[in-house]
């Protein structure tokens, strides 16, 4: 009975001994938010000296942390992609912007792939144990960026006969609910005229309630990026939905026609299908707003219906159940710069032509079926600001991050949103430094042509589906690691303005080698688009005459003031190696079209259009009105049709070719600027009488060259691309 009471005190008095320990430390806490160091007068102009070093190093600090979507130095963990924003980890104002905002949310398997792998860049606040925590890469910053300014305050009071010796500086910042304090821990031992004290602890607080808007980025990015609301993804396809209503939109049809016509099927240009819908993106996005913030504005609406509707679209709330979410004090931005290339990919389509499935048959009558319904792959980035205009006096504060948006088969598709610690090197355990076991391996940088050696560009080590970055090569275009043991690895060099061709690297336990990783900067080429035309000919046998569709290459015309096309080169990787594809668009009055390019074996693709306008016919080319029968037996039962008068009116493809893997297009270190592309098109103004037959179309089909290996040696070497 004893024992049971006395192990019941003990119990009590360990329960005492706690909440007074905790106690303590509440108070302590408390004290040191709240309340001054104190010390000698004598020396406050000191103390305040290296404060205010503090504040001003720490506000430098968080400002960058604030524009950087949460890190000073985001290149150390992030990179992007100016030319295609969303094949990045961060986004770039502009191409040549020092600024990089890490995505929050973003896919990080590749636009084309189909099996989703999603990311995250957003860093914890806490614990400063964690490298991309915001207390420790404010710890770090304050050690690299303070000790100048300290160390001037203090030559300044030696200078005026104080003797200072200084221990080594420990920072400390400490993010709470309503502030962001910082702490310095160093000794100074001050002496003058014998009196002598030392200081040890320096504190300031920046005024900033950082914490409050961390939180509301957090949860602007948790709403947005739920599965359950995916707002950017849903208002996306809503924005879009009005451009795409029918065949005479100018976006492809997202709902399921057909058609019946023997005119032509209605087509799209990839290149004006993107201008359209970055047209439309910024137009709208930049209208989005978060309920109960400082820019909220509630719009003008006329009955419950609109209101629902606009809201759906423009507005949304960061509410939840437990909390409602006081976002008065911040204007809140989203914005889309149509400079940022978004990915788009629409099904069906051929190359960078958009069309719809088409059928025809000419028996027993002529009839042609077009099923239009088309399924947008789309990826853009969405940067989101947050500015408090209140904070530092007045001086203002932002805090912004990129999300980016994902649409497959003209749907949302979405990941969950998770504070991460990203590493130098990706979490992986073939990355891991204990895996690098080759001895020494040497890569030298050079730029593909001069062969000259440059220095920082970034490295990465792939080997089938593992990818390592490796620290770029140094001033003198040489960098030194060790790798991990791989059959067939690859070393990919990185550079803006530049693309990396792959070296192939087999390594193995405890052996050397030396790399070339070769870099080849874009070239901007002038395209000069020609036309070779397929007309009809006349033929005299046994003194009959007939006509025949025949391609006439000799007979190459610059554009009729009508015409318009478009262009795509889609280089074909080596292993390792990105995908590089450039689609331009082409017009009569251009001269000729720049096209970025580098070497190597390429697919191409051109098509010719002509565009007569609305309402505009060629009354030459026309199928006249026929009468077309068919079916029963000797002329019993027959069924006649009659069939026409169709003409060729508004868009229609005067040409196209194409060269595959089979027959590619190379381009070699010696490509000059000038390059000539040949378009075997229709002779519209050759042809005399109307159409005669449909067989016609059938022979038309001369127009639309596939070029492959089996195609005759002649043809192909008098329609393949050339320089000079």
């Amino acid at each position: 009975m004893k024992k049971a009471q006395i192990t019941t005190f003990v119990i009590l008095g360990l329960i005492i001994l706690i909440l007074a320990g905790i106690g303590l430390f509440l108070k302590s806490y408390l004290a040191r938010q709240d309340q001054p160091i104190a010390v000698d007068k004598e020396f406050e102009p000191l103390r305040q000296g290296i404060e205010e070093c503090m504040y001003l190093s720490g506000k430098e600090g968080i400002i960058k942390i604030g524009m950087q979507g949460g890190y000073i130095n985001p290149r150390t963990y992030f990179s992007a992609n100016p030319q295609s924003p969303t094949e990045g980890k961060a986004l770039t104002l502009t191409p040549t912007s020092t600024i990089l905002i890490p995505y929050w949310s973003y896919l990080s398997s590749p636009n084309r792939e189909m099996a989703f792998s999603f990311n995250s860049g957003m860093p914890p606040i806490y614990p400063r144990t964690m490298s991309t925590s915001i207390e420790a890469q404010m710890d770090s910053y304050l050690i690299e960026n303070t000790e100048s300014c300290i160390s001037t305050i203090i030559q300044n009071f030696q200078d005026k006969g104080y003797a200072i010796t200084k221990g080594n500086p420990t920072f400390e910042t400490t993010v709470t609910e309503k502030n962001l304090i910082i702490e310095l821990k160093q000794e100074l031992a001050i002496s003058k005229d014998e009196k002598t004290t030392t200081l040890s602890q320096f504190r300031t607080d920046l005024g900033l309630n950082f914490k409050r808007i961390y939180d509301t980025a957090q949860k602007i990015i948790t709403t947005i990026g739920s599965e359950d609301a995916q707002f950017l993804e849903k208002s996306t396809i809503e924005y879009l939905a009005p451009y795409s209503l029918n065949t005479d939109s100018e976006l492809p049809p997202f709902a399921q026609m057909m058609t019946s016509s023997l005119e032509g099927e209605h087509v799209w240009a990839l290149p004006e299908v993107k201008e359209t819908i970055k047209t439309v993106l910024s137009d709208n996005i930049n209208n989005i707003q978060v309920q109960g913030s400082a820019n909220n504005v509630m719009p003008l609406v006329l009955n419950d219906d609109l209101k629902a509707a606009l809201y759906d679209q423009y507005y949304f709330s960061i509410d939840t159940e437990e909390e409602k979410a006081d976002v008065s004090p911040y204007l809140i931005y989203f914005t889309y710069l149509p400079s940022w290339e978004p990915y788009v990919a629409i099904r069906p389509s051929r190359g960078a032509l958009i069309r719809p499935e088409s059928v025809r048959t000419y028996f027993p009558i002529p009839m042609a079926f077009q099923k239009y319904i088309f399924y947008y792959d789309i990826s853009y980035p969405v940067l989101i600001e947050i500015h408090e205009p209140d904070a530092f006096l007045g001086e203002g504060y932002t805090f912004q991050f990129a999300y980016e948006v994902n649409i497959r088969n003209t749907k949302p598709i979405t990941g969950n949103i998770e504070m991460i610690d990203i590493p130098s090197s990706p979490p992986s355990l073939f990355c891991d430094p204990i895996m690098r076991t080759t001895d020494t391996i040497t890569i030298t940088s050079k730029e593909f042509t001069t062969q000259n050696t440059i220095p920082g560009v970034a490295l990465r080590f792939s080997c089938a589906t593992e990818s390592c970055d490796l620290d770029p090569t140094g001033q003198n275009g040489v960098m030194q690691t060790t790798l991990p043991l791989c059959l067939d690895g690859r070393i990919v060099p990185e550079r803006q303005g530049y693309f990396g061709h792959a070296e192939m690297l087999t390594t193995q336990a405890g052996t050397t080698a030396s790399v070339t990783a070769e870099i080849e900067r874009i070239k901007d080429v002038k395209v000069y688009i020609k036309k070779a035309l397929v007309g009809k000919t006349i033929n005299a046998e046994g003194g009959l005459f007939s006509t025949t569709w025949d391609l006439l290459p000799d007979m190459q015309y610059t554009l009729g003031n009508d015409e318009w096309g478009i262009l795509t080169f889609t280089r074909i990787p080596e292993p390792g190696e990105d995908e590089y594809t450039v689609t331009t668009r082409f017009l009569w009055n251009e001269t000729s079209a720049t096209v970025p390019l580098v070497t190597g074996s390429y697919r191409m693709e051109a098509q010719l259009f002509r565009d007569l306008g609305p309402g505009k016919v060629l009354p030459e080319v026309r199928f006249p009105e026929k009468e077309y029968c068919g079916g029963g037996v000797l002329g019993i039962g027959e069924e006649c049709t009659t069939v026409g008068p169709l003409v060729f009116n508004e868009t229609f493809i005067l040409g196209s070719i194409s060269f595959d893997e089979s027959a590619p297009f190379n381009i070699t270190r010696a490509m000059t600027d000038n390059l000539t592309v040949i378009i075997p098109a229709f002779d519209v103004e050759a042809i005399i009488a109307p159409i005669s037959d449909f067989e016609d179309v059938q022979a038309l089909e001369l127009t639309n060259l596939a070029i492959t290996n089996t195609t005759n040696s002649t043809l192909v070497q008098v329609l393949m691309p050339r320089f000079g």
